[in-house]
């Protein structure tokens, strides 16, 4: 930035004397399991995906977030005791549509 003149002598000095930190991941929710399996599905389903689509699906993003922190207690609660550092939850209602999906104790790490 300072290269291109967006940024001043002063206000590169200032960004360089502070820590590096890691800025968190926009990708970091468990819905992501979903748009993975709906990315890894849609081929089958309609060919090769050429431009931009709408998926709808049938999740539910309050019971998503719920299924999310369930997995994420039920691990650091119990996960030394049982062995176990990651776990899995697929809510299905009564017609099959999947309601909730988490493929794992945090997206950003699985």
């Amino acid at each position: 930035m300072h290269d291109e003149g967006m940024i001043s002598d002063k206000e590169l000095a200032t960004a360089m004397s502070a820590p590096a930190t890691r800025a968190p991941s926009y990708w970091t929710g468990s819905e992501n399991y979903v748009a993975d399996t709906v990315m890894e599905e849609l081929p089958d389903l309609i060919g090769e995906v050429q431009g931009d689509i709408v998926v709808d699906t049938t999740v539910d993003l309050n019971l998503q977030k719920i299924a999310e922190k369930s997995i994420r207690e039920l691990i650091t609660k119990n996960g030394k005791k049982l062995h176990v550092s990651q776990g899995a939850l697929v809510a299905i209602d009564n017609s099959g549509a999947v309601r909730a999906m988490v493929g794992g104790n945090d997206y950003s790490t699985s």
